[in-house]
């Protein structure tokens, strides 16, 4: 559900939160379907964290799901998810679509602040862009998340960060704001200081913050405006997480693309928004930039006593343990040595921008098992460099080594 709409910068909260009404989302997906936004999965920055982390064994949710573009897709590599998002015109226009499509995900309405789970009975939770649209702060959706999910269950929560396009807004604003202040000073409107000439000088403290405020309303100084969101830096989301139970394995930021869209810079010329988007993403693993990334990503476990292992699902991993459970039996695992230290993912995977939609179903063979199978033309190879045919892509072993090794990341611009 992580988006960023063209907002105004506003006064104060009239205590409605727009971030919590079905309307705004109702209206945001109109023209998109799980289709478009399956084949842009990668236009955000967030694979990558999602299938190296997401659990393979029992059952997860992602709370928040919109479209449900990645219940599909990771339903598609095998893995127990449904979603649950709370506008019902949403979940009956992807119901709609996925039984025209020939597909079968369990999405439905619910509350992220009341799961329609028992206690321990999960083990994966991801929540993309949801918990910062809470103006009494994400304790109450993270406290929820952290009951359901059993010992070891993993939570994968992303905010928006304070990136240096948000900054950048920001200090636009609050400049404007002040100038207005000023003026209302010089001619002794004093009603109007406080509206113009603090609320300025507040949102230019935003830009040294590591929590800050949108809000969303009319551009005029007289109209009060709605609360939209808060963007978290990594290590203030990590505190919310760890104060909220869990034990934060990884907490970080990403995608810088996001910036020029929040600038306006892609203008819808393909060629240059490509040639923008590669030398962004050449400095993506870089950690000098990593206070301008766009998004804040934390990977987090639910502690207990006896935890469930990562790579077999059951519990006997004798926790906490710091970094992702694993079990003394898997530890001799290849795929072991891929979540014993807790670092990014490998994002060196080739990325691919713009390519052709395949239109059918062209016949591939599988480098693992050697079967001939039928490339999908919704989900192509899964998001995967090696051609993995349905039964090899659903068995763990394999989706695991893929996803931290062999991702294929696609950029598509948003008409196609």
């Amino acid at each position: 559900m992580t988006t960023d709409p063209s907002c105004n910068t506003s006064i104060v909260s009239n205590g409605r939160s727009e971030g919590q009404d079905k309307e705004p989302w109702t209206h945001f997906w109109d023209g998109c379907t799980p289709e478009t936004e399956i084949k842009r999965i990668d236009n955000l920055y967030l694979r990558p964290w999602i299938v190296k982390y997401v659990p393979r064994f029992g059952k997860s949710v992602e709370a928040g799901c919109g479209l449900g573009a990645y219940v599909f897709y990771l339903r598609r590599l095998g893995i127990d998810i449904e979603g649950l998002e709370f506008s019902a015109d949403i979940v009956g226009a992807v119901n709609a679509w996925q039984a025209s499509a020939g597909l079968d995900a369990p999405i439905r309405v619910g509350d992220v602040t009341q799961l329609p789970y028992d206690d321990n009975s999960l083990s994966g939770y991801i929540s993309l862009g949801v918990v910062e649209h809470f103006e009494q702060g994400p304790m109450a959706v993270l406290s929820e998340a952290r009951r359901v999910l059993r010992p070891g269950g993993i939570g994968i929560i992303t905010t928006p960060a304070p990136g240096y396009a948000r900054r950048m807004v920001a200090g636009r604003e609050g400049l404007r704001r002040i100038r207005h202040g000023l003026r209302c000073a010089r001619e002794r409107d004093l009603g109007r200081i406080r509206q113009t000439l603090w609320v300025g000088l507040t949102l230019a403290l935003d830009l040294f913050r590591s929590r800050t405020k949108t809000y969303i309303g009319s551009s005029h100084f007289q109209d009060l405006g709605r609360f939209w969101q808060y963007e978290h830096r990594p290590s203030v989301l990590s505190r919310f997480l760890k104060k909220s139970g869990f034990r934060v394995i990884w907490a970080g930021s990403t995608d810088l693309r996001f910036n020029e869209y929040i600038l306006g810079r892609w203008r819808g010329n393909v060629q240059a928004d490509m040639r923008r988007i590669r030398r962004l993403d050449r400095l993506e693993a870089c950690p000098l930039v990593n206070w301008g990334r766009c998004f804040a990503v934390t990977i987090a476990v639910k502690p207990g006593a006896k935890e469930h292992c990562f790579l077999c699902g059951e519990p006997n991993v004798h926790g906490p343990v710091r970094a992702i459970p694993i079990c003394s039996a898997c530890e001799s695992s290849p795929l072991a040595s891929h979540y014993k230290q807790a670092r990014r993912p490998d994002l060196a995977g080739r990325w691919i921008y713009n390519p052709s939609v395949p239109e059918d179903r062209t016949a591939q063979t599988c480098l693992h098992c050697g079967e001939r199978y039928n490339l999908d033309p919704l989900f192509e190879n899964a998001g995967f460099l090696d051609p993995t045919c349905d039964v090899c892509l659903k068995r763990p072993e394999v989706n695991i080594r893929l996803s931290n090794e062999r991702l294929r990341l696609v950029w598509r611009p948003r008409e196609n």
